[in-house]
This record gives C-alpha cells, sequence and structure tokens, in this order.
C-alpha cells in the first residue's frame, strides 16, 4: 500500500512474476491457443456456417417462391442468430449431442439463422434458414393487424382458448389438417408416420413423428394459424415435460438467487457507497471517478444499441422498443450513480486511514508527495505487476477445464446454449 504523505513505491518481484507469467503464456498457447484453433479449421472445413447474407438470400427465395408472399426490396432483412436452448441442454444432460449431430442436425439443428423480411402489406415474415446447408427449416407471419399474440396472453384459460379460436378463423381440426397437408409434403415428411397429439379445443396443430426419436425426445410438427390460414410451421424435437419442469423449476431458483443476491446487495452497497461518501467528504473528492463512471455508462448503453438486433427479432418495434431502451438507459443510469459513489466512497475510507492505494497522477501538487520516478513509469510498472500474475494464472486453466470436463462427466453439471448475448447478432461489434 502507499501511504499519504510517503512516495510510492511499488515492491515486486518482476523478474518471478515475469519468469512465472511467461511460463503461464507458452503453456496457454502450446495446450490451448494452437490446438483449439486447429480443431476449429477442421470442423469449419467439414461444417462451414453460411454468410447472414446468403441465409437473407436463402429466406427471400423462400418467401417468393413457397410462400408466395411479396417481400419489401428496398429494406434490409433482420438476420439473428437463434437457439432451441431447450433441446441442446436435454441433449447436453443426457449426453446424447455426438448422436443427435449424425443423426438429426442437418435436418433438424439447434443452431439457426431467423430471417426476418418485412411484407409489402405492412407485415413480417420469419423465415429460419440451417446455418450450415443454408436449407430453409421453418417460417411464421405476423400480419400488420394481428390478434393472435394478445389473445395467446390472456392469463384465463378459458378466455384464452376462445379467444383464439376466434382468431384462428373458426376453422375445426379437419381443416387444420387439410392446411397442413401441403406443408407435410412439400418438406418431405410421411403422413401415415405422423399423429395428431393437440387436442381437438386446442390452438394449432401438433404432430408427433414416432420414427423419429431420441431418447425420450421425439420429432413434432408444430402449426399455428389465424384467420383461416396458416400463421407458422416448425418441426423440432420437443423435450420430455419432466425436463421441462426441472429447467423451469431451476431457472426460477436462479432468478430468485440473482435478485437477491445480486440486484438487492448491489443497491444496499450502493446506498452505503453514498452515506460513506458523505461521512468521509473531507478525506476525498467528488471529482474522483467521474471518468470511470461516464466510461461505464456509455460502454453499457452501446452494447445495448450493439444488441438491437436480438431486441427486433423478438418483436419489439416502435415504441416497444423505445420503452425498452428507456428502462435499459435508468438501469444504466442507476448502476452509474452507484459507480461514482463506490469510487467516491471507497477512496475516502482509504484515506481516511492514512491509506492511497488509488494514487493520482498531480498528487505531487496536492499532497506534497513525492514519487520515485515519473507517473508514467510508475503505472507502467503497475501494469505489469498486474498482468504478469494473469499470465500465471493460465498454468492452473487446464486443471479448471478438466475438473469442470469431470462434473459434467458426473452428470453434476451440464450446459445450454443462448443467443441472448452472441456475438453473432451484434449489429456493430
Amino acid at each position: 500500500m502507499n501511504p499519504i504523505g510517503e512516495p510510492l513505491v511499488l515492491k515486486v518481484n518482476y523478474k518471478l512474476l515475469g519468469l512465472l507469467g511467461g511460463i503461464g503464456l507458452v503453456l496457454f498457447l502450446i495446450f490451448q491457443v494452437f490446438p483449439s484453433s486447429s480443431s476449429d479449421t477442421l470442423n469449419q472445413q467439414n461444417t462451414k456456417v453460411i454468410s447472414k447474407s446468403e441465409a437473407e438470400g436463402t429466406a427471400r427465395t423462400f418467401a417468393a417462391s413457397v410462400l408466395h408472399m411479396k417481400i419489401v426490396d428496398t429494406e434490409k432483412a433482420l438476420v439473428t442468430y437463434q437457439s432451441h436452448s431447450d433441446l441442446y441442454g436435454y441433449l447436453s444432460k443426457e449426453k446424447l449431442l455426438d448422436k443427435y449431430n449424425k443423426t438429426f442436425e442437418k435436418q433438424f439443428p439447434y443452431d439457426i439463422y431467423r430471417v426476418r423480411l418485412p411484407e409489402e402489406t405492412g407485415g413480417y415474415v420469419n423465415v429460419d434458414v440451417h446455418m450450415n446447408t443454408g436449407k430453409a427449416l421453418a417460417y411464421s407471419q405476423e400480419p400488420a393487424y394481428s390478434n393472435y399474440a394478445a389473445a395467446l396472453l390472456q392469463s384465463d384459460s378459458n378466455l384464452r382458448s376462445e379467444k383464439m379460436h376466434i382468431v384462428e378463423g373458426n376453422i375445426s381440426q379437419e381443416e387444420k389438417e387439410q392446411l397442413a397437408l401441403p406443408v407435410i409434403k412439400a418438406w418431405g415428411f410421411d403422413k401415415t408416420k405422423l399423429q395428431v397429439t393437440s387436442g381437438a379445443d386446442e390452438a394449432g396443430l401438433v404432430y408427433t413423428d414416432n420414427s423419429r426419436t431420441i431418447r425420450d425426445s421425439k420429432l413434432k410438427l408444430t402449426f399455428t394459424y389465424e384467420e383461416g390460414q396458416i400463421r407458422s410451421f416448425e418441426p423440432v424435437f420437443a423435450v420430455p415435460e419432466s425436463h421441462s419442469d426441472y429447467v423451469k423449476k431451476e431457472t426460477n431458483k436462479a432468478k430468485w438467487l440473482t435478485g437477491l443476491g445480486y440486484a438487492l446487495l448491489t443497491f444496499a452497497l450502493g446506498v452505503l457507497a453514498i452515506i460513506y461518501s458523505i461521512l468521509t467528504r473531507q478525506h476525498t473528492s467528488f471529482k474522483r471517478g467521474i471518468f470511470l463512471s461516464v466510461f461505464y455508462f456509455v460502454v453499457s448503453m452501446l452494447s445495448a444499441i450493439n444488441m438491437l438486433p436480438v431486441f427486433k427479432s423478438q418483436g419489439l418495434s416502435g415504441a416497444g422498443l423505445q420503452f425498452a431502451f428507456i428502462i435499459q438507459g435508468i438501469l444504466t443510469l442507476l448502476m452509474t450513480v452507484l459507480l461514482y459513489f463506490s469510487l467516491v466512497g471507497g477512496n475516502g475510507l482509504w484515506r481516511k486511514l492514512g491509506i492511497n492505494p488509488w494514487a493520482r497522477a498531480k498528487e505531487l501538487d496536492t499532497e506534497n508527495t513525492c514519487f520515485t520516478a515519473c507517473s508514467q513509469v510508475i503505472y507502467g510498472l503497475s501494469f505489469c505487476s498486474g498482468y504478469s500474475p494473469s499470465f500465471t494464472l493460465y498454468l492452473i486453466r487446464p486443471y479448471i477445464l478438466g475438473l469442470r470436463q469431470m462434473l459434467h462427466s458426473l452428470l453434476i453439471i451440464w450446459y445450454i446454449l443462448g443467443c441472448c448475448q452472441s456475438c453473432l447478432d451484434g449489429r456493430y461489434f
């Protein structure tokens, strides 16, 4: 630590840190970076991922030739990465990923591109495209004036069923099956192997293909309807209900833990930071932390703007999108304020104890302290003393990865996919 009024001296064994850091970095490159790069190259050669422009071209051709829709050519399509995280999680948990990839992945992938195309009538059509083969897999239509989403959000099950029946156009199950038959043939499914598993009073239509199963997961063809026409079609493997219930239960636990362990404690610590900033105002300056706080706010908002495609793919647009960004801005601003007072209050607490771990470049003038070297050299040494231990930690990284793999093998942990923070969905970076 750097006591107030004394020269800033860093007592660091740079030779030892440099040696350990260098060894850690070299071993990390040899055992982690280069092998993974080689395997990634081989995988890309075998399963090349198509570009977003190629996915858009496939979707436009499909919408025009198969769905016979008039797409606006002057407006750019929205292409986002989506995943069936529930299916991937089930396959990961049951150790069925390799089997699924060899058997069903080319026809029914869990990773897809979703292309959102604007129609001339003002609505949208979404086309799911295989990320490797470029084949159209599923589609859904969103008319400009639709009551489907509003009816689906009804909390009362009886009222929801009644409204959904009206939105569908009061069509019977036999009529639904007749409308679905051309799609089933066009996708190459054998109607004789399909079994209707949705009730006559339920919205939509669901077929189950009992010839395509993996453990307890079966292929289901899901149709939805609106105004007497097919609204959407999606063939995807459905996970067992027991797995879905388990995931929902664990997700609710995670939300509570996040709310109590992160959000509530963050707010409480932020309030304490404000209090300590006031109590230690004689030992600190409210100018400290302004740059870091503003930098945090700018980066956070840029990250939110960068994820615009994800929000749009979820149906947010216009006023809804603006409202979401206002809420995001308010929460980010609140976090920025708490961060600012944490920096001010923390600096005040240290200085009140006579310690100055956060030295300023101009403190020679403000506190008559004496630096042993210019501030550029000092902060350069601080940089070295900070990153050398970081590189040293690379030495234990293989053991951490090995422990994770062991836990996965013992079914203690398993993984899911998520598209919310995927780099494939970034607008700018």
